[in-house]
């Protein structure tokens, strides 16, 4: 598709079926698609490693992280992940809403391998809501949970059903047995992350996402690597302006 308007235009075709179904795709092509989420960091960090990716409020100011920053970083906490022997079947469990930590942490489950399992921060921070987050545990049985703050999510770490899952804290305070988020920043030299990586394929599964549960209790929705740079591939494709320049996303 040539990029020179900022919209792409519509171009689709109907098809009527003999038994009444009326199929209705588009005609333009899927552009070219990543295979993994971890080729776009490296990517950015080689063609701009000085350029913000993440950052968040701090104080009056702003914490702030470069492309290149953070792929040393999630090198260094992928390394570490893996030197704790999780695998694809040992999700990690993210408890806490947005920040430059889940996104640090998320980045690098994904470049190891490992799945991510984002759950709503309210059924940690709302004691009604524990129910939810029990059956989120019992139903991806994470190897590791993270949390921003260990002593604003002290009740919900209390449950019983975190017994035995090592839990990780950007703040760990006061709050007993929980490790510092600057312990995964530490990395571990004796792993191979190049491996690591070089096995994460379109199908290695990147995220598990949990239903509403609006209906019943809540259900876990497998998204692989293929699904999500296929996902970012039609955004593209949809709106060349994208390609213009690389866009700032504010959450």
């Amino acid at each position: 598709m040539k990029r020179t308007e900022r919209y792409a235009r519509h171009d689709t075709v109907l098809t009527r079926r003999g038994d009444g179904t009326l199929f209705y795709e588009s005609t333009n092509g899927l552009g070219e698609v990543s295979a993994r989420t971890g080729d776009w960091l490296h990517h950015w960090a080689e063609a701009a490693p000085g350029r913000v990716f993440l950052a968040e409020r701090h104080g009056a100011g702003w914490r702030e992280k470069t492309f290149g920053s953070v792929l040393e970083q999630v090198r260094a906490i992928a390394a570490s992940l893996l030197a704790r022997g999780l695998t694809q079947e040992t999700p990690i469990l993210i408890m806490s809403g947005n920040g430059v930590d889940h996104g640090l942490l998320a980045l690098a489950a994904q470049y190891a391998g490992i799945p991510a399992v984002p759950v709503a921060e309210q059924y940690s921070l709302i004691p009604g809501a524990h129910a939810r987050l029990r059956h989120a545990i019992d139903l991806v049985r994470p190897g590791l949970a993270y949390v921003v703050d260990a002593e604003q999510y002290g009740d919900a770490l209390a449950l019983d059903a975190l017994d035995g899952i090592e839990v990780v804290a950007s703040r760990p305070g006061s709050t007993a047995g929980v490790t510092p988020f600057s312990e995964l920043l530490k990395g571990n030299g004796g792993v191979d992350v190049e491996a690591a990586f070089a096995a994460v394929t379109p199908d290695t599964i990147v995220k598990i996402l949990l239903t509403s549960g609006s209906t019943s209790s809540p259900k876990g929705v497998i998204t692989t690597h293929r699904m999500m740079c296929v996902n970012q591939a039609q955004i593209r494709d949809a709106l060349p302006i994208l390609e213009d320049r690389a866009p700032r996303i504010v959450d």
